[in-house]
């Protein structure tokens, strides 16, 4: 019928005989239809430019919908073949007949509305494209409802544009809604005219995961939009190819398959070349797939031209598509080692930018990263510098509007940590010039300082971000300045929104300045908000991660005794700077990140009683704590400014990455003798230089909070001893199920006397007293952030019951005379009883618990502390006290102690997560958080806490951590046991938060 229908001539078509004139017409359209389905596109349109002119002059409803349809069609062929200006006209003929005479089809509108948005969106006008679509939307959610695939599609669309704007919390609302509503489809449930439409949902979230850099699930995405597409389109559709390109070029990033990768995009780039030609966009992205395949940087800078000559031709010089391949070109002249040609080429693509996006768009700090780059190979550090800058500024001011809306509250972190390259950047570029000699170093080193605090954001803002929306929910007057800030930045965001769209436009010079001064005035009282609640609730300011401290800021909150020391591990290097009353220093340690991450697992190894105990089992040399790996663990981190340090007693540190692992006390800081002598209880232990005769070491969850701990903290003592808090129950019964025996590990020392009540407590009753047991009853707080992942239903069996906490509480509460009133275990350690308890009469609040990290428990975004979970629970009281709640108690407490935390947790680094509980803490009136490495047992536990307490009562001017470290020393110099230096025995406690005199 098809190819019949191509013969009729002219004549046939303009007979007397109607029937035979609109079938015939009939049959034109069914071959446009059908060629368009298959991906024949100069076909369809050689049919379509004919049938269009007759179907105009044919006024009848089939032949008008026809019309509507055939104009439709048109459209999307355009768009196909990149003429999207004549793509747009056709949509727009479409749409205004549509409107005035609207279809039987339900699907009519939503069709031609996509076409138009498509061609809009291709044209960079995001925002006009994204009306458009939710338009779209709106049509298929009324004609079809929320839970059809027709919406899941329109809801696809509007992700699809906010990923091409870079919105991609935006972005994965949408797709994973799309993604929910298809999938809980029966596949009956879909129509066939739509089946090969839904792989533009996966496509999209494999977008989004790439995006991510989460290539595992990003592929599976991928492969299940090009199964789709094959099984509905056939081998040889354009989609496919689309789909093949797309697939290949994730291939070349993710698992390393070349063979794989080459055989995808060479069939994607033949299938195109025949669908559309040798010069059509399409093919210079298959191109773009293909450099990375090419052996040789000359077969890549040909790829690129080819693909630069096609964009060009296609969109014109200044297009964004064409600007995506200059910024290629530049990057390949940097790894050509041609940097003097890559500035063109950035230059270029900024002059794009800046007019689609504006001066100030995230995009813009994208190109002056890269221009920092090229002028550091250069070696013009000033333009380098002065490029980092304008990023950073950039990128900083964006980072701010997005995290102060409320409703995409992580989004300012996520731009952060996204770009945090731009940030490494500008660290480099102040380093080169501190080399260079170009500035005074003073400044660059307190410049670096605050660029190297912007870098540690991370997910710790998350709980925190969730207290400020408690807040937000509040009369007062904090809640009124949270509120209008959040609206200001809300109004930031879519002015920013309303000038990218006048900027896609010709001659809306006067609305785009307009929209300036909106965008100025808004910026003036965004930042008036801020600082009115910098000025009025301070604690509140330092809490959610105000703005980074000034060197001369930080030297003002120290004491002449004291120096804080502040890591920042990145993927390369680490970043050291060391601020004491007089002096600031930096320093660089060249190691990888995953190098250093070696390093201090070597270090730590001996520590874990658990793998200490295997050892012992399978090797008569058992791996024990190595003294010579601390000592150069040591002369790597403080080596170049051991001069600083030497004289300072007291150290604060705030470490990242792999170095939240290190307990710093246990470091050598002078090479160990030759003795070789060997075994749990060698006297080198006793004897070794370690870190902590020399120092009192506090960690910090951040440079900022020492601001809050020592300006904002209450100075009054409270008046009571101790609360405690221990062996929940997590099972909703009326009565606590009993755990089961749990037997301690025994550790072999060849020549070790029995044991005393130093090596354990449940050593005493051993029936081998030729074995040393060391119950480890204590979690580590790098074990409290890192937990397997287990939901709520299944907590019971997820968290084992803790009875030897209960005993650590006893013996505690004994030795400070804290009355059993004042011990909650069981039952009565719960959400509502430290709730409704009046915690800021207690110097000491003592959680013996599991910790659980954000995602852990189904649907807990933030780390929570589990107590017993309430046959019913509430709002209230749910079991899990999560950071948000923390913050707002009211506490007043010398110390928050948590003990006895995840179980089931693995052995890694954690401050991030715990900077966001450390911070509630201390808003809530906390001074210091005392918590431990690894696991420890539960009379090394009391022994330790107890007498750190003693040593305060008796005199509080020495300080937390230099009481602590004062028992630390009596508990490995007690010759009652050999066993008693070891440092697995004592070196596990350490203090977050206010080191300092009480």
């Amino acid at each position: 019928t098809c190819l019949r229908a191509l013969a009729i001539t002219d004549a046939e078509l303009a007979g007397p005989l109607p029937q035979v004139r609109s079938q015939a017409v009939a049959n034109l359209m069914i071959v446009g239809g059908t060629y368009v389905e298959q991906g024949k596109y100069a076909d369809a349109m050689r049919v379509l430019q004919r049938l269009i002119p007759i179907l105009e002059k044919m006024d009848t409803p089939a032949f008008r919908q026809g019309l509507v349809g055939g104009l439709a069609d048109l459209s999307s062929i355009y768009k196909s073949l990149a003429r999207y200006p004549e793509a747009e006209t056709f949509a727009r003929r479409a749409l205004a007949l549509e409107e005035k005479n609207p279809s039987d089809a339900k699907d009519a509108l939503f069709k031609i509305l996509v076409h138009l948005a498509d061609s809009i969106r291709f044209q960079g006008r995001y925002t006009e494209a994204q009306e458009l679509y939710r338009k779209a939307a709106l049509v298929m959610e009324q004609r079809f409802g929320p839970n059809s695939a027709e919406f899941a599609l329109a809801q696809a669309n509007l992700g699809v544009n906010d990923i091409e704007q870079g919105r991609y919390a935006e972005a994965e609302r949408y797709l994973k809604r799309a993604l929910g509503v298809l999938e809980a489809l029966p596949e009956a449930k879909i129509p066939v005219a739509i089946k090969s439409d839904t792989a533009v949902i996966y496509r999209s979230m494999g977008l989004l995961y790439m995006q991510q850099r989460n290539f595992p699930v990003a592929r599976d995405f991928f492969e299940r939009a090009l199964a789709i597409r094959l099984k509905y389109l056939g081998e040889d559709h354009p989609d496919v190819a689309e789909s093949m390109n797309t697939l290949g070029g994730l291939y070349t990033m993710d698992d390393g398959n070349p063979a794989r990768a080459r055989e995808l995009m060479s069939r994607s780039l033949a299938i195109k070349e025949k669908t559309f030609g040798p010069n059509h966009p399409e093919i210079a992205k298959s191109l773009l797939a293909l450099v990375n395949m090419q052996d040789s940087e000359a077969e890549k800078r040909n790829l690129l031209q080819r693909a630069l000559k096609i964009m060009e031709q296609s969109f014109g010089p200044d297009h964004p598509e064409t600007a995506k391949i200059l910024s290629i070109l530049g990057l390949q002249s940097i790894v050509e080692k041609k940097p003097a040609d890559s500035i063109p080429y950035f230059q270029r693509v900024l002059k794009i930018r800046e007019k689609t996006f504006g001066p100030d768009h995230i995009e813009i700090a994208a190109v002056l990263d890269h221009l920092r780059s090229a002028e550091t190979l250069r070696n013009n550090v000033q333009q380098a510098l002065d490029y980092s800058r304008r990023a950073t500024k950039i990128l900083l001011a964006r980072a701010s509007v997005e995290s102060s809306v409320l409703n995409e509250a992580d989004e300012g972190q996520r731009t952060l940590v996204r770009r945090a390259s731009y940030l490494d950047g500008h660290l480099d570029a102040l380093r080169h010039t501190i080399r260079t000699a170009k500035e005074p170093p003073g400044p660059l080193i307190a410049e670096g300082f605050v660029v190297a605090q912007w870098a540690t954001q991370s997910s710790a803002a998350q709980a925190l971000q969730q207290m400020s929306a408690r807040v937000t929910a509040g009369d007062g007057a904090l809640s009124r300045l949270v509120r209008e800030k959040q609206d200001l930045a809300a109004m930031r965001r879519n002015l920013d929104k309303l000038l990218l769209e006048a900027r896609s436009r010709a001659g809306d010079a006067a609305v785009i300045a307009e929209l300036g001064r909106k965008v100025q005035d808004t910026d003036a009282r965004l930042a008036a908000a801020t600082a009115q609640i910098a000025k009025d609730f301070p604690e509140y300011s330092s809490l959610t991660g105000g703005a980074p401290l000034e060197v001369k800021a930080v030297q003002g909150l120290l004491a002449t005794d004291e120096a804080m020391v502040f890591f920042l591990s990145k993927k390369h290097e680490t970043d050291i700077f060391i601020v004491t009353r007089e002096t600031a220093r930096w320093s660089v340690v060249n190691l990888s990140e995953e190098d250093l991450a070696k390093k201090v697992a070597d270090f730590r190894r001996g520590l874990d009683v658990a793998q200490l105990q295997r050892s012992l089992e399978v090797s008569a040399k058992p791996d024990l704590f190595d003294l010579d790996r601390a000592h150069e663990l040591y002369s790597l981190l403080f080596g170049k400014l051991e001069s600083v340090i030497k004289a300072k007693p007291n150290l604060m540190i705030v470490a990242t990455g792999p170095l939240t692992a290190v307990p710093f006390p246990l470091l050598v800081t002078e090479k160990p003798a030759a003795d070789q002598a060997s075994g749990l209880e060698s006297a080198r232990y006793r004897d070794a230089a370690w870190l902590l005769k020399r120092h009192a070491v506090t960690m910090l969850p951040s440079v900022g909070s020492l601001k809050a701990l020592r300006i904002f903290a209450r100075k009054d003592q409270a008046r009571k001893p101790m609360i405690g808090f221990g062996d929940p129950v997590f099972v909703p019964e009326a009565a606590p199920i009993a755990a089961p025996a749990q037997k301690a590990p025994a550790v072999a020392a060849s020549k070790t006397p029995a044991p005393n009540k130093a090596a354990g407590s449940k050593a005493a009753n051993s029936k081998a007293p030729s074995k040393v047991r060391i119950a480890s009853n204590t979690r580590a707080y790098t074990d409290y952030w890192q937990g397997a992942g287990v939901d709520r239903e299944n907590i019971a069996q997820a968290l084992p019951q803790l009875p030897d906490t209960a005993d650590e509480l006893k013996a505690i509460a004994a030795k400070l005379g804290v009355p059993s009133s004042d011990i909650l275990l069981g039952r009565a350690a719960s959400e509502t009883a430290v709730k409704r308890a009046p915690l800021a009469d207690y110097r000491i609040v003592y959680f013996a618990t599991h910790g659980l990290v954000a995602g852990d428990i189904k649907g807990v975004g933030e780390p929570s502390l589990a107590l017993s979970l309430p046959n019913t629970p509430t709002d209230f009281d749910d079991g899990l006290l999560t950071a948000s709640e923390v913050a707002q108690l009211k506490l007043n407490a010398d110390w928050v102690v948590l003990s006895a935390c995840n179980t089931i947790a693995g052995d890694k680094p954690g401050a991030e997560a715990l900077s966001g509980l450390a911070r509630s803490f201390f808003y809530a009136g906390a001074r210091a958080l005392l918590v431990t490495h690894w696991a420890v047992n539960s009379h090394a536990a009391t022994v330790l806490t107890t007498s750190t307490f003693d040593i305060l009562k008796a005199d509080a001017s020495v300080g937390r951590s230099e009481a602590l470290r004062r028992a630390m020393l009596a508990y490995l110099n007690d010759p009652s046991d050999p066993l008693n230096a070891y440092p697995a025995m004592w070196g596990a406690f350490t203090i977050i938060g206010e080191g300092a005199a009480l």
